[in-house]
C-alpha cells in the first residue's frame, strides 16, 4: 500500500513538472509570437511606406510633365494673341473709333 501511494505521490510530482514545463513552453511560445507579429507589422509598414514614397514621386513627377506641357501651351496662346495685339493694335483701335463715331 505504501509503495503504491509512493508511486502516485511520484506519478503526480511528475506531471506537475511536465505541465509547469509545458506552462513555461506555452509562455515562450506566446512571446516568440507576439515578437513575430510585431516585426511583420513593422517589415509590413516600412514595405507599404516605400511604395507610398514610390507612387508619390511618380505623380508628382506626371503632375509636373502636365504642368509644364500646360504652361507651354498657354504660353504660345499668349505669345500669339501678343503677336495679334501688336500687328493688328492701330487697326482696331481705328475701326473701333470708327464704329463708335458712326462712320462705318
Amino acid at each position: 500500500m505504501k509503495n503504491i501511494i509512493e508511486k502516485i505521490v511520484r506519478s503526480d510530482e511528475k506531471a506537475r513538472k511536465l505541465s509547469k514545463e509545458t506552462e513555461k513552453k506555452r509562455a515562450m511560445l506566446e512571446s516568440e509570437l507576439s515578437d513575430a507579429k510585431v516585426h511583420i507589422k513593422s517589415e509590413y509598414m516600412a514595405q507599404a511606406e516605400a511604395e507610398i514614397k514610390k507612387q508619390l514621386t511618380e505623380l508628382q513627377k506626371k503632375a509636373d510633365g502636365q504642368w509644364d506641357e500646360s504652361s507651354k501651351k498657354y504660353k504660345k496662346m499668349k505669345d500669339n494673341l501678343e503677336f495679334a495685339y501688336n500687328a493688328n493694335c492701330e487697326k482696331w483701335a481705328n475701326e473701333i473709333t470708327a464704329r463708335v463715331l458712326g462712320q462705318k
